[in-house]
């Protein structure tokens, strides 16, 4: 079982991960 703080930092790596494919020029 994951810690909450874990899980955060899990879906935060995700969630950057997704926004740079989808809008890879908005750096």
């Amino acid at each position: 079982v994951m810690d909450e703080a874990s899980f955060v930092n899990l879906r935060t790596r995700i969630w950057r991960l997704l926004r740079e494919q989808q809008a890879p020029n908005e750096h």
